[in-house]
């Protein structure tokens, strides 16, 4: 789950998310857009409309750097 600007999808990452990544390479990712979702468990599992935004082109890489 993310928050939504006009102009901006800003991204947060628990410990958690990503304890088994490992720092300095690059990782490709994609973005599901659900509209009118369906929630179980707090996660989205179905919605009226499901968008994949770079179903269509190649995935955007991810650079993850370790922090300070």
């Amino acid at each position: 789950m993310i928050t939504v600007t006009e102009d901006a999808l800003n991204f947060e990452f628990a410990r958690e998310d990503t304890i088994n990544i490992e720092p300095d390479r690059r990782y490709r990712w994609d973005v599901k857009i659900y509209h009118e979702p369906i929630m179980k468990n707090s996660m989205p599992v179905d919605g009226a409309e499901i968008n994949s935004y770079y179903a269509a082109f190649d995935l955007p890489v991810c650079e993850i750097r370790e922090a300070p």
